[in-house]
């Protein structure tokens, strides 16, 4: 437990720290809180005592019961069941403050279903987040690990990435109680990195601690010792809560009482003391208090020692702590011994024992066990005592038709004569059963079908309502030119004729999507090669999407060979494919930016490239992107609708026809897709435009 105290208050401060706009008030907004509590009710009022709360319970913990206590009557009172939910939440947390590891579960547990009624994945988060830091408080790593695991998967879907991340350094932190201290580096190393990808900001002071905690673990002291001094330093700039500071001084002094540098301890617990004192918490105060007398009996100062260690002992009997009063006893009982009482250690231990079990036990942690273990399997007692209420309802009922039963003996005897008949053709009853049976695996598939078929409906529905989004969007365009007054007859004619154009390609792909087989994510079942100009197919696209880009005023260019280039393809397929690519460029550009697009023909190559300079794609972003329903953290600029089908769509066309799709982007730098087509004398030749 020597680690206990510091990344208990470093993972309760991060909890603390990430919130809903306040959620770890200063003493400034503290006071501010207070004097307008009077003129506040309902939800407002419920929202400010849980703040109030989440002060209290590491400050003044005292006061943080009346909080959660005045929380809860008034939440109930309006119904607010967000706010009961974090109050209990806040319940478990002062529980594991009073060392009541069940008492604090079972409000954490309760937290956490009326989280999950509310559909609320954030708030589900922090309930089984807290869960996980009570079972480390106690020494269950792995199911710490277990629920910290399962609160990162509420974060993610609740996409908040910040607290993602802090669930990573608590794991980090379980990991050093369990001295694990390579799995703990690892964690840190892999929050550091996905902070980095999602550009957060951790701060710095906790994570050195943590770090100094680990480096200590691995025996590398100066890297540990550097980390630590860093730490103290960095909590200071960012204006920490008071207990990460006492907490970042209180891991130092560990490190150097383990290394025999006793002097340098004890200057670290008194600082750390000095922060305690000036608040209320007695726990805390009893803790450090501990931690100065074993510095002292390991120094044989035995009469400070003494004296510390009755402070300490007072405070914890004022606490009521079960976990910390017997430490205090068994380093009272050393201090003792060492000073030749021997009488009065033997008592001390004996006391201390008592406390956590009974001296002739297996102790404090067995029994503790054995009440997690009760806890786990609470959900399933509570699945048996329904199934025996339900039993105890159907015995009642048995018992209230008994007495009827008897005043129609004569219908009873029938029903026997009835069983015994039945009895006689048991062989056939069996073959109707089998027969019920089968037709309940087919009624079974047949349901397997039908969601099978629904899905592929909704998927076709997908499917269609994308590859229409384009060329409608791209008559939209037209039609707003259309409407310019200046417009020259010429160009009235051109837009009128580009709008049919783009109409007929329309209708065609319907015609098409009619038999489409929805497992399959291309248009058509199968390619239909035909001797395609594909000049001239990249140069109607271009044309058909200048509408658009001059909407967005983006510069749109098209570069062509001079050649005019016949390929045998499935020119559907091609055109969409190179649709989507420019569609999406166009999408995502912002207004003034340039795009371009490009047809090159190489010895054994045909390659068409769709180039922008947007805002480019992130590296962790670009693995996924060519699967369905995966899009990037990019937002279209003229708030057009984004599926994540385009790309996928475009990849699977472009292998039906023998081809493929690279991208090259950096965030910042725009991108660049390519469509490689490969040639050979078979299936391609030019001539001379």
């Amino acid at each position: 437990m020597k680690f206990f105290i510091p990344l208990f208050l470093v993972a309760f401060s991060w909890e603390a720290l990430c919130a809903d706009a306040i959620y770890f008030p200063s003493e400034v907004r503290r006071d501010s809180l207070l004097q307008v509590m009077g003129s506040l009710e309902g939800v407002e009022l419920v929202d400010a005592l849980n703040q109030l709360a989440l002060y209290y319970n590491i400050a003044e913990p005292p006061k943080a019961a009346e909080c959660i206590n005045r929380a809860k009557e008034t939440a109930r009172k309006h119904n607010y069941l967000k706010g009961l939910a974090f109050a209990l939440k806040e319940e478990g947390m002062m529980m594991l403050n009073a060392g009541d590891i069940i008492q604090a579960l079972t409000l954490l547990d309760e937290s956490k279903k009326l989280s999950l009624e509310l559909n609320d994945n954030h708030l589900t988060g922090r309930a089984v987040h807290c869960m996980g830091i009570v079972y480390s408080v106690f020494g269950f790593y792995d199911f710490s690990q277990k629920y910290l695991n399962e609160a990162v998967n509420y974060y993610q879907r609740a996409g908040d990435h910040q607290l993602v991340a802090y669930c990573f350094y608590d794991q980090a932190g379980v990991y050093v109680k369990s001295k694990e201290f390579g799995k703990a580096l690892e964690k840190v190393r892999e929050c550091d990195k996905f902070s980095l990808d999602y550009h957060l900001a951790i701060e710095g002071g906790a994570s050195h601690i943590l770090l100094g905690n680990i480096y200590a673990g691995l025996g590398q002291d100066t890297l540990a010792l550097e980390n630590y001094k860093l730490g103290l330093v960095a909590l200071e700039k960012e204006g920490s809560p008071d207990q990460l500071d006492a907490s970042g001084l209180r891991a130092l002094g560990q490190f150097y009482m383990q290394r025999g540098r006793y002097e340098e301890a004890k200057t670290s617990f008194r600082q750390a003391k000095n922060i305690i004192d000036a608040r209320t918490n007695e726990l805390e105060k009893a803790e450090v208090l501990l931690e100065i007398a074993t510095v002292s009996l390991k120094q044989r100062f035995l009469k400070t020692a003494l004296t510390t260690i009755d402070s300490a002992l007072w405070k914890s009997q004022q606490t009521k702590s079960t976990t910390l009063l017997p430490n205090i006893l068994f380093t009272k009982a050393e201090i003792l011994k060492e000073m030749g009482l021997e009488g009065r250690a033997l008592r001390d231990i004996s006391k201390a024992y008592s406390i956590q079990d009974s001296i002739h036990s297996a102790g404090y942690e067995t029994y503790i066990a054995t009440m997690v273990a009760a806890f786990e399997a609470q959900k399933a007692e509570l699945e048996i005592v329904g199934l025996n209420t339900e039993l105890e309802n159907t015995q009642g009922e048995l018992k209230s038709t008994s007495t009827l039963s008897r005043l129609y003996l004569g219908a009873a005897i029938f029903f026997v004569a009835l069983l015994i008949i039945i009895a006689f053709n048991l062989d056939k009853l069996r073959q109707v059963t089998k027969k019920l049976h089968a037709v309940n695996i087919q009624v079974n598939e047949q349901n397997k079908e039908l969601k099978k078929l629904d899905s592929e409906k909704s998927d076709l529905i997908q499917l269609v309502a994308h590859d229409m989004r384009s060329p409608v969007n791209n008559i939209v365009s037209i039609a707003d030119l259309l409407r310019q007054e200046d417009l020259k007859r010429e160009s009235h004619q051109e837009y009128v004729d580009l709008i049919k154009t783009i109409c007929e390609k329309i209708n065609n792909s319907i015609s098409k999507f009619l038999g489409t087989n929805v497992a399959d994510i291309s248009a058509s079942q199968t390619p239909e090669p035909s001797v395609v100009d594909i000049t001239s197919l990249v140069d109607e696209i271009a044309r058909e999407y200048h509408p658009k880009a001059g909407s967005k005023n983006i510069e749109l260019t098209c570069t062509l060979p001079s050649e005019k280039v016949l390929v045998t393809t499935d020119g559907d397929y091609l055109e969409q494919i190179v649709s989507n690519l420019l569609s999406n460029a166009l999408k995502f550009c912002p207004p003034g930016s340039k795009a371009k697009l490009e047809l090159k023909l190489e010895a054994t190559t045909l390659s068409i490239i769709v180039e922008d300079d947007g805002p480019g794609i992130a590296l962790a972003e670009q693995k996924g992107l060519f699967q369905r329903y995966v899009t990037t953290s990019n937002k279209p600029t003229d708030n057009e609708q984004s599926t994540g089908l385009g790309l996928a769509i475009s990849k699977q066309l472009a292998e039906a026809i023998g081809g493929d799709i690279s991208l090259h982007s950096e965030p910042g730098r725009g991108s660049k897709f390519v469509v490689i087509l490969p040639l050979s004398r078979e299936m391609a030749n030019t001539e001379a435009s």
